[in-house]
């Protein structure tokens, strides 16, 4: 079993490795059967004798074998780099510069080295083949010539297109794609493929305006020639047409069937490149940023593909600066930065600030190790940040182990003193699973205390021309640190600002705790103690802090 699954490999292998002229082989065996069928009806008038006869078909026979030949020792030796350098690539091994560009430019040229040797065989059978006969068997017709030269020249024609387009498929399918990764085949000089318009214009030349000139030819062949040269068998009319009739049928069928070769190879190419560019940009549609579009010419197809990559590209280097700036700045600000939309000054609202603090912090890092103190502030400060953009809010800074957080800018929200509230709520069931974590890893416990107020800010942009922060100026941040500091005094993990709870009241558990007066205030505030969910006293002051 092991043994055939073997022989099965070594036969795709060597299938693969001489896919073009095997593929030739088939096009000019399939060409042959047609035209030997047209001799044969025209035998009669382009043969003197049945030996003649045989000999053409004997030497034509020998002339097909040697151009299978010629084709397989063409492909072993011209695309011998190009497999060189494909084994090496599937192998992931190292290999020269030299044998890469030397690769790349027999992928990108072998269609035309193939299409030029096959014009060459046919030119040389139309100069060849009455020559022999005339040595061999002579005398050779006019008939015969001018036959030979119908079927070297417009037949040749049909054939030639149709290598041209099927080893390009070839070509673009299994080399250039593996040779050229990143695409930008017209990076490399001395490469060769037609433009789309130039395919079109010989796709048209072939189907259409070949097959009018073959059968033009071949009528004239019979009113000028055949003819002639028949002399006293001369032809009923009857009998003249049916032969005129299916001469006609054999060649328009051989261009049906070569033309409809040709539309096919050179349909599946296009409908290849546009499947696999339309599969790119549908997968960026969906957001995937992984994908990109295989680039196999280097005609407007191939451009088109580029161009597609480039896209990918780019919108990959885009969502790696977003999400870069996403964690240095709000998200709404690295769109306005994008934009282009970031001015510089400020306007007045109306917003909610928070402002959260560790307890105790410089007794807790003091005896741990840095990395560790980095790594635990890394875990709460995505926990803590995770609970305020949830509920609307973006932060504005860190500052140390302590977190400015605002609600109503830079995205607009109207309802922000809830939106403050349910965060700082949040914090504290996210500050719970974080001492959770804390205590299966064996290490310490930490508290926090969070001052919420609202009031009127000068929120915008400032700084210099080389560096901009967007921040918030105005008492009320000054109030809600100053609130953040009660939570110290009095042991409650949240303290809420009348100005902020007033619309919620009967929202919120709370208790009021007293009318202050602020440092470096004159006037009052009234402080509301907001009772987060499975927080337990401590038995200081009836209040209530986040510590089991």
């Amino acid at each position: 079993m092991g043994s055939g699954r073997e022989k099965s490999s070594l036969l795709l292998r060597v299938v693969m490795r001489f896919l073009n002229p095997m593929l030739i082989a088939v096009i000019a065996v399939g060409s042959f059967a047609l035209l030997r069928a047209y001799f044969m009806e025209m035998e009669q008038f382009i043969y003197t004798s049945p030996a003649q006869r045989h000999l053409d078909t004997v030497i034509s026979y020998i002339y097909l074998a040697i151009s299978f030949v010629i084709y397989f020792l063409v492909c072993l030796v011209y695309e011998k780099p190009i497999h060189r350098a494909l084994g090496m690539i599937e192998r992931k091994q190292d290999f020269p510069d030299a044998l890469l560009h030397l690769a790349r430019l027999r992928a990108m040229n072998v269609s035309l080295v193939y299409a030029g040797m096959t014009a060459f065989i046919w030119v040389l059978a139309m100069m060849l083949f009455p020559f022999i006969l005339s040595m061999l068997s002579p005398p050779v017709l006019r008939s015969y010539w001018l036959t030979g030269f119908l079927l070297s020249f417009f037949v040749g024609a049909f054939i030639l297109a149709l290598v041209y387009f099927t080893v390009t498929e070839v070509s673009g399918w299994r080399f250039l794609p593996k040779l050229f990764p990143l695409g930008h085949l017209d990076s490399e000089v001395g490469g060769h493929s037609l433009t789309v318009r130039s395919t079109l214009h010989l796709v048209f030349g072939v189907i259409c305006a070949l097959p009018l000139l073959l059968n033009a030819y071949n009528m004239l062949i019979w009113r000028y020639v055949i003819l002639v040269e028949a002399g006293d068998r001369a032809f009923t009319a009857t009998r003249m047409a049916e032969y005129i009739v299916s001469q006609s049928g054999y060649l328009s069928l051989f261009s049906f069937i070569m033309g409809l070769a040709i539309v096919f190879c050179v349909g599946l190419g296009m409908r290849q490149h546009l499947r696999l560019i339309s599969e790119a940009v549908e997968a960026v549609h969906r957001g995937d940023l992984s994908t990109h579009a295989r680039v196999s010419s280097r005609d407007e197809m191939g451009m088109l593909a580029d161009r597609v990559n480039e896209m990918i590209i780019g919108l990959r280097e885009r969502k790696r600066i977003v999400e870069a700036f996403n964690r240095y700045v709000d998200r709404t600000l690295t769109q306005q930065v994008l934009n282009g939309d970031l001015k510089m000054g400020g306007i007045q609202l109306e917003v909610s600030i928070i402002f959260c603090d560790i307890r105790g912090y410089t007794t807790l890092s003091e005896g741990m190790d840095p990395d560790r103190v980095v790594a635990m502030l890394n875990r709460y400060f995505t926990r803590m940040a995770e609970a305020i953009e949830e509920n609307g809010g973006s932060i504005n800074k860190f500052i140390g182990d302590a977190i400015l957080a605002i609600f109503g800018t830079p995205q607009p929200l109207p309802d922000h003193r809830d939106h403050a509230i349910r965060a700082a709520l949040a914090m504290c069931r996210a500050l719970e699973e974080f001492n959770a974590e804390q205590r299966e890893d064996g290490q310490q416990e930490i508290s926090i205390g969070i001052g919420i107020h609202s009031g009127v800010v000068l929120a915008g942009n400032i700084g210099t021309p080389n560096k901009i922060e967007f921040t918030v100026i105005g008492d009320p941040v000054n109030v809600a640190q100053r609130i953040e500091e009660l939570t110290v005094e009095r042991s409650i993990p949240i303290i809420c600002s009348g100005a902020t709870l007033g619309p919620y009241k009967n929202r919120y558990p709370h208790e009021q705790i007293d009318i202050v007066q602020l440092k470096g205030r004159s006037d009052v505030v009234d402080i509301y103690a907001l009772k987060p969910p499975d927080a337990k006293p401590d038995g200081k002051g009836g209040g209530s802090n986040l510590r089991p």
